[in-house]
């Protein structure tokens, strides 16, 4: 029956500030991840006039995968098979089963005579457990763990009792079955006290055969007036359709029933009504309380319900929330690339600040969310930190009230640019009615970040001088050269009297005669053009031609050399090289 009166709104007040609530599954369940531990002794197949269970836990576990694929193909299913040591585990793709290879590795592992390690089995079990998902354990055996001999069973007992109570409550949405298929596999005393106090351990006598079991993935339920009408789903650890029917939620207040009145695909949907109509204030008002509690029993036929009880407790206090800045939240680095003296930093981070707030109801109730860090890319090489501690890809957070969320990638130097994305996936709320404007079940929120490298000062001013000057020598190369110094583009000089010379210019800007061998520097030559140097003793001081056009221009830099008949050489004639000083000189030149 349910419980309402002014001693239970005082501890359901108590209750509320102190102890924390677990939280609900609604809507899509978390992803199923299913480890199976099984016996693979001698034993198992008849060895030693044991029973032979072989075949029908074969049968069990081909049907349990063939459910699970095509109900949840995305499960992860882990096979670890065991005798005196754990053995390779086995990874199973729902989507390709190859049964007749499974098979045939089970069975070839029977073939050998060992002990039974069943406490080392379940450590290695625990190993694969992923929090984000629901997890089962189940444990196939039809025996003791006997290492060490029959002398030391009792200790490996005891040790497995310890085992078993460590892992009670140490693993959130994880529940464990043992399974006994044998009468020989009888728990002793403080094994089976253990799992007996153990909300998340449960045993099942399969001696007789293996039923079809299954347990819920939460034994309480915590929602408010104000999410009415609701669908709330449970986890169901068997993907099997099964008829279901939920008793003993009588009350005033709401209607709770099993939809489709069935357990189906690993769910168990419960729907919940107001008995009161639409108005919320009216139902509040028949509570008068800040909450109520309603314990009810899921029933179902062909299936053993190993957790049937559940309690209900419906909430009418104004919604407990969170709020994440997450809505624009783009984190951006723009790093300077190392060039000459300056390195760079050796990292840079990402940084997000969720800035949580809490709601005043949240507060009071010291909520909190739960969350699995993801990363949609690679992230080798980078840390990622909350609140300035190491996290790894794969691990929770805890947002908490009045505490800091702030997440970082560190990105070292050597790494390149791009996106660096970080999710949260909500796994477990308490005291939580929303985040972020939504229920809490399963919520995710995408970090997005951005990695660019940009150009330290030094050296964008040294590009783009580098620039400046390559198009100047482009500038001079390509125009100003040929017009300050332009080039012969043919001809022939013919120096006649008083001896006797042919001079190719084309490609030449300038002939210099001289008496005394000269030569040209090389930046001279490419950055003005080639000299040609005639060199005879004939000449009494240096003389020079350049292009005039088609023509060539006489200049003597000293003044001493005249040209007649003109200082410009016309092709086809012959020009006398004079000396002003001496009358009796003279050199003879022909331009063709």
């Amino acid at each position: 029956m349910y419980k309402n009166g002014p001693i239970s709104r005082i501890c359901w007040i108590l209750l509320a500030l102190i102890i924390p609530v677990c939280a609900f599954a609604q809507g899509q369940s978390r992803l199923r991840n299913t480890i199976y531990v099984l016996d693979c002794t001698g034993s198992m197949g008849g060895y030693n006039g044991a029973p032979d269970i072989w075949m029908p836990t074969k049968a069990f576990l081909k049907a349990e995968l063939e459910k699970e694929a095509k109900e949840n193909p995305s499960s992860q299913i882990t096979i670890l098979p065991f005798q005196q040591k754990v053995l390779h585990p086995i990874y199973v793709d729902l989507e390709n089963i190859s049964w007749p290879t499974l098979e045939k590795e089970l069975d070839g592992y029977l073939k050998n005579i060992t002990a039974t390690n069943i406490c080392d089995s379940w450590l290695e079990a625990e190993r694969y457990i992923d929090q984000a998902q629901e997890n089962y354990i189940i444990l196939l055996t039809d025996g003791h763990d006997n290492i060490g001999g029959s002398v030391n069973e009792s200790n490996r007992s005891e040790l497995l009792a310890q085992i078993l109570r460590s892992f009670c409550g140490k693993y959130r949405n994880t529940k464990g079955f043992y399974i006994e298929l044998t009468a020989a596999a009888s728990l002793p005393a403080g094994i089976q006290n253990a799992i007996d106090v153990c909300n998340d351990l449960y045993k099942l006598d399969a001696s007789a055969g293996i039923p079809s079991f299954g347990c819920n993935s939460d034994d309480v339920i915590h929602l408010n007036t104000r999410d009415l009408p609701v669908d709330i789903t449970l986890g169901f650890s068997n993907s099997g359709t099964f008829a279901a029917d939920i008793v003993g939620a009588e009350n005033p207040f709401v209607e709770v029933t099993v939809k489709d009145n069935r357990i189906a695909g690993g769910k168990v949907v419960l729907q919940f009504r107001s008995k009161l109509g639409d108005n919320i204030e009216t139902l509040n008002k028949a509570i008068n309380a800040p909450a109520v509690e309603i314990p009810a029993t899921i029933t179902g036929e062909d299936v053993i319900i190993t957790n049937p009880d559940i309690d209900i407790v419906l909430h009418n206090k104004p919604l407990r929330s969170l709020d994440l800045a997450t809505d624009g939240n783009l984190s951006e680095v723009s790093r300077v690339r190392p060039f000459l003296w300056i390195k760079g930093n050796p990292a840079d981070t990402l940084r997000w600040d969720l800035a949580p707030v809490f709601s005043h109801e949240a507060v009071l109730d010291r909520s909190s969310a739960m969350f699995k860090v993801g990363a949609p890319n690679e992230l080798a090489g980078k840390e990622i930190l909350f609140n300035g501690s190491p996290v790894g890809s794969d691990s929770t957070v805890s947002v908490q009230t009045e505490a800091p969320a702030v997440l970082e990638i560190v990105v070292p130097q050597s790494a390149g640019d791009g996106s660096f994305d970080l999710t949260l996936a909500e796994i477990h709320s308490v005291n939580l009615d929303r985040i972020n404007g939504q229920r809490p079940e399963h919520k995710i929120v995408t970090l997005s970040g951005v990695v660019t490298t940009r150009m330290s000062l030094l050296e964008v001013l040294c590009w783009s001088v580098l620039g400046l000057i390559v198009l100047f020598l482009l500038v001079w190369f390509g125009v100003l050269r040929n017009r300050l110094y332009p080039k012969f583009k043919k001809g022939i000089v013919t120096v006649q009297n008083p001896y006797f010379a042919t001079i190719r210019v084309k490609g030449y800007r300038s002939v210099v005669f001289s008496a005394q061998n000269r030569t040209q520097s090389l930046f001279d030559r490419l950055w003005r053009g080639k000299i040609l140097y005639h060199t005879n003793g004939a000449w009494p001081c240096e003389a020079q031609l350049t292009p005039a056009g088609t023509s060539m221009r006489f200049r003597c830099p000293s003044g001493a050399l005249v040209c007649d008949p003109s200082p410009v050489l016309t092709r086809g004639m012959t020009f006398k090289i004079l000396d002003v000083n001496n009358p009796s000189f003279k050199i003879d030149l022909n331009l063709n």
